[in-house]
């Protein structure tokens, strides 16, 4: 675990460039201003051998979200922690397609900022995915997204 420490970006870059090569199967780096350097990060998981990943409070939002996304089918990733990290629709939506392919089983998106459209995404997938535990808790899901999920 190296959450709560002040890891930057150039830190955080320098961490996904070991992954590949690393035996880590579980990597927690929340509160630790990285949001850049989760780019670099979701590049290197189709790599290597994390299952579970802990990005909290990284404030890395959609673009970040969305690279995390594109990486999940070919990762090995089973837990996926992305809660209080500015994640509204658009990296929502992507998370969401993303699931049917992917290992996940526990994701954790709780104190973003999806919304309906995102919500709605997520429960059309969730019967075609792995996932047994979902937490989206104060977000901005309303009655529309509520009812799909």
């Amino acid at each position: 675990h190296l959450d709560y420490n002040s890891i930057g970006d150039e830190a955080g870059k320098a961490i996904a460039a070991a992954l590949p090569s690393s035996h880590l199967t579980q990597l927690n780096l929340g509160s630790n201003s990285i949001g850049v350097a989760v780019q670099a990060i979701a590049a290197a998981l189709p790599s290597s051998h994390l299952t579970h990943l802990h990005l909290d409070y990284n404030s890395i939002g959609d673009e970040a979200g969305k690279a995390i996304a594109a990486a999940l089918p070919s990762s090995h990733l089973t837990h996926l922690g992305l809660q209080h990290n500015w994640i509204g629709d658009e990296g929502g939506k992507a998370i969401a397609a993303a699931l049917p392919s992917s290992h996940l089983t526990h994701l954790h998106l709780d104190y973003n900022s999806i919304g309906d459209e995102a919500g709605k995404a997520i429960a059309a997938a969730l019967p075609s995915s792995q996932l047994t535990h979902l937490d989206l808790y104060s977000n901005s899901i309303g009655d529309e997204g509520g009812k799909a999920i």
